[in-house]
């Protein structure tokens, strides 16, 4: 595929600093290379495991990340419903048992009492492959969630034409699947600025 223009480049590692130095987000690289999807087990499975997640087995911790993505997959009744799935996991947690007969135990994905215990991530040229190749310039993640896609522009081209890349990116034929986790989708340029959505928000209601 071809590589980004010179003009977009720019203003990318402009956001990419601005995350990584001024908010301290860990930088999990340039994704083109491989195929991604919306949850890195491995990374998550790691968080759940460590003091900051909680400390829990790596039998609860794979098993609670096979739900959430058991949840995520599940696009039988479309991608809003999943969304909605997968948000309620995000928030209440997933009940599972280490062994059968014992008692189910929650556990929770993001600490949403200590932030600081969370790892915030962001990733540039991110490959997804489904239906068709694409590649999101910027991915948000928690935990090695993906949360929240970035689609930058140059300053010449508008930043409708990035929300409309997302909401083609969502659609069937494209890589629905990788937007169940999303919960920001926004594109920007560095003379419009930011525009932000949700998943299948129309164009014309994006809030800047």
């Amino acid at each position: 595929m071809p590589r980004i223009n010179e003009a977009e480049h720019k203003t990318q590692e402009r956001v990419l600093k601005l995350f990584q130095n001024e908010l301290n987000y860990s930088y999990y690289g340039d994704l083109r290379h491989q195929t991604n999807t919306n949850i890195m087990a491995e990374k998550l499975v790691e968080w759940l495991m460590s003091p900051k997640g909680g400390g829990h087995s790596e039998s609860l911790s794979v098993k609670a990340v096979f739900e959430l993505q058991k949840t995520a997959g599940n696009l039988q009744q479309g991608l809003y419903k999943a969304n909605q799935d997968v948000y309620s996991l995000l928030k209440y947690g997933a009940k599972v048992r280490a062994n059968p007969g014992e008692s189910e135990k929650t556990i929770y994905f993001i600490d949403w009492e200590h932030s600081h215990n969370n790892e915030f991530a962001i990733a540039e040229e991110v490959t997804i492959k489904d239906k068709s190749e694409r590649r999101p310039d910027l991915v948000v993640y928690i935990n090695g969630i993906a949360l929240a896609v970035i689609e930058l522009k140059k300053s010449t081209i508008s930043v409708s034409q990035g929300v409309r890349q997302n909401l083609s990116n969502q659609n069937e034929h494209f890589n629905k699947p990788f937007f169940t986790t999303m919960q920001f989708v926004m594109a920007g340029n560095s003379g419009e600025g930011l525009r932000y959505g949700t998943i299948e928000t129309k164009e014309k209601y994006y809030l800047e």
